[in-house]
């Protein structure tokens, strides 16, 4: 399991540590991935559906999906936050990368922040590569759903050592990750 590439995209899929994929189509704020000196968090927003859903059991409600709107990570002693920029305009004001509180802003070389540990962009407009000392890379591919005026992320992670959470391993005789 260690070394594995769980992930989080659209509307959610998800895929665990050990392979297993499921979708959750969950509201909040969730722990991805906690691992020693590593934890992964994405926000999850639901996104309103335009009519009323056509199955009678589920007419009374009023979103469809969700979707990943933020990341924050935690890497050792260090915390980075990916998210819209408040305001009205969403799209215009597209996104802010923090570390440890303060925005930053990446070049081509990319912004280290510790030994052996770098946050670069990659060739995906507005994406982001977080590299971590032990090998651990979490990428970021953000969109702009027009229709919605929303952003939205795919998290895809690299050679993690995390094992909790809801991209975490799943025990024997369930389906779903432990909580």
């Amino acid at each position: 399991i260690v070394g594995g590439s769980p992930y989080t995209v659209g509307d959610p899929h998800m895929k665990t540590v050990d392979g297993v994929e499921f979708d959750f189509e969950a509201a909040g704020e969730f722990v991805a991935l906690r691992g020693e000196n590593f934890e992964l968090q994405v926000r999850q927003t639901a996104i309103g559906t335009e009519r009323a859903l056509e199955n009678q059991a589920l007419s009374e409600l009023d979103s469809s999906v969700s979707l990943n709107t933020a990341i924050a990570l935690k890497i050792g002693k260090h915390r980075i936050t990916y998210q819209p920029k408040p305001g009205d305009n969403a799209r215009e004001d597209g996104l802010i990368l923090r570390l440890d509180g303060e925005a930053i802003e990446l070049n081509d070389e990319g912004f280290a922040f510790a030994p052996n540990s770098k946050i670069r962009p990659t060739v995906a407009p507005n994406g982001i590569q977080i590299e971590a000392s032990g090998g651990t890379t979490v990428i970021v591919t953000p969109g702009f759903w027009e229709h919605y005026g929303i952003w939205y992320m795919h998290v895809d992670t690299r050679h993690v050592r995390a094992t909790e959470g809801l991209l975490g391993v799943v025990s024997p005789g369930n389906w779903l990750p432990d909580l």
